[in-house]
């Protein structure tokens, strides 16, 4: 089963945030007022609260060396206290091992300490001296700046936050003008993932289209992809937004061998999947979602467009009903030929009495005339040519006699060929003229003057003939 080839998720991890500068001032501030005024103190602290854990997120200390990568659950220690029962913890005459002091890796000699609750957002931690205690002053001083730093953090967060979803906005922007600027499918791809990486920040960001068996992806583990029975597969068959805060009970297999998924964002639509993945457990706010929907709908404008290009591309070099290459193109592909400076052949084919199939079965029947002989063409080779009504050419590299051959096997394969009209079934036929290169001329309108001289020659001894000009003209 595919599910068994996937590790056991490890313990999930709650990572700490980033103080912003706007925060750390307030802390070196606050730390230096309480340096001033709380007699020997030797460290200021800011535990920062997530999810239940304590991380020492800033620091003051004038003693002892701290361990910045520390987890503090709430359940342990004496920290938790203030958080859980948002009332601050005083001790003079400190007298616990010192090990409770966790954030410490050689912890100094403390003779007091206060905790003070800066609201759910974390803990103020001040130490004293040994033999030293907090008065009565220096404990209403350390409120009232815990006071002050927790209506600060309040602020200071909310517009970090703010500024962080202008950066997200302002890299849609960016993001924007670089798709419509795009019109190749894989540079799109590329950036739209690269993108998704600076906005969201998860461990892979990753497009499976329509057509593909493998994502495009931001590392190199697509060779350890898996699509049948994984989420990715149960999205392409459920257009829109999907997400996934625990994929441990998400019903699905996981869809990367040897890569753990604790959490997915993802949108299909008619051009595939569109996705990001954390390593571990991540929620999903309102805002990430909105802004991965409106990516994924500029992703989606940009493939649309890129489609819009690569068909008006398309019809300036095909000719819009066969599929074949258009008169330009038969030009542009003749000038080649004669540059090569190989010899090729030219053959012109003209339908049969193709006025009278239009005027007895209608303009309808004799486009699908023109659409089946046109298929003819392309299985006898890639340079096949409408040049214009019911007359084709066919540019057919080598020697004469490949070259007849060539002419022969086509003129029998349309004359084999049925077409049905209701319980009718109808024959038609081909005639064809041959100049070669360069026997019967080295530019490109003499070329095509012998071929056409051919080909009257060829309707003018009986029709479903091959003419070759030096021969019989």
């Amino acid at each position: 089963m595919l599910n068994k080839i996937f590790k056991r998720r490890k313990k999930e991890q709650v990572l700490p945030p980033e103080p912003g500068n706007h925060v750390k001032n307030m802390f070196n501030t606050v730390s230096t007022l309480i340096e001033m005024i709380v007699s020997n103190t030797i460290g200021v602290h800011l535990l920062f609260h997530k999810d239940g854990v304590l991380f020492p997120l800033l620091h003051k200390n004038l003693a002892g060396e701290v361990d910045s990568t520390v987890r503090i659950y709430l359940s342990h220690g004496i920290f938790g206290f203030p958080i859980l029962e948002q009332r601050p913890i005083i001790i003079n005459n400190f007298y616990h091992d010192l090990k409770v002091i966790k954030y410490y890796k050689n912890p100094p000699e403390i003779g007091s300490i206060s905790a003070i609750p800066l609201g759910e957002m974390g803990v103020l931690v001040v130490e004293k001296g040994k033999y030293s205690g907090f008065d009565e002053n220096e404990i209403k001083f350390i409120k009232k700046l815990s006071e002050i730093m927790r209506n600060f953090l309040s602020i200071s967060m909310e517009f970090e936050q703010r500024e962080k979803e202008a950066e997200k906005f302002h890299l849609l922007y960016n993001l924007s003008t670089e798709l419509i600027s795009t019109v190749d499918r894989n540079t799109v791809i590329k950036r739209c993932l690269n993108a998704l990486e600076r906005i969201f920040a998860p461990d892979v960001a990753a497009f499976l289209g329509t057509k593909h068996n493998h994502p495009f992806s931001t590392d190199d583990s697509t060779e350890n992809f898996h699509l049948k029975g994984s989420i990715i597969e149960w999205m392409f068959n459920h257009p829109g937004l999907t997400f996934k805060n625990d994929m441990e009970n998400s019903g699905f297999f996981r869809h990367w061998e040897n890569r753990e998924t604790a959490s997915l964002m993802g949108h299909s639509g008619k051009h595939g999947v569109l996705w990001i993945e954390w390593e571990h457990k991540k929620e999903i706010d309102e805002i990430e979602k909105d802004i991965f929907k409106f990516t994924y709908t500029l992703f989606s404008l940009s493939l649309n467009n890129i489609e819009y290009y690569e068909k008006i591309e398309t019809l300036s070099v095909r000719d819009g009903l066969t599929g074949l290459y258009n008169h330009r193109m038969f030009h542009e592909y003749m000038d080649m030929e004669i540059q090569k400076g190989q010899s090729f052949g030219l053959l012109f084919i003209d339908i049969d009495h193709f006025k009278k199939i239009n005027d007895t079965y209608g303009h309808p029947f004799g486009d699908k005339v023109i659409r089946g002989i046109a298929e003819i063409l392309k299985d006898n080779g890639e340079k096949a040519f409408r040049y214009g009504g019911e007359e084709f050419a066919l540019i057919v590299e080598g020697e004469k006699d490949k070259i007849i051959r060539v002419a022969e096997k086509l003129r029998e394969d349309v004359e084999k060929k049925i077409f049905k009209k209701g319980n009718e079934l109808i024959n038609v036929t081909v005639s064809i003229g041959v100049s070669l290169y360069p026997e019967d001329g080295v530019t490109r309108d003499v070329l095509i003057k012998t071929a056409d001289m051919a080909l009257y020659s060829a309707k003018d001894k009986g029709r479903n003939r091959v003419v070759i000009y030096q021969e019989e003209v």
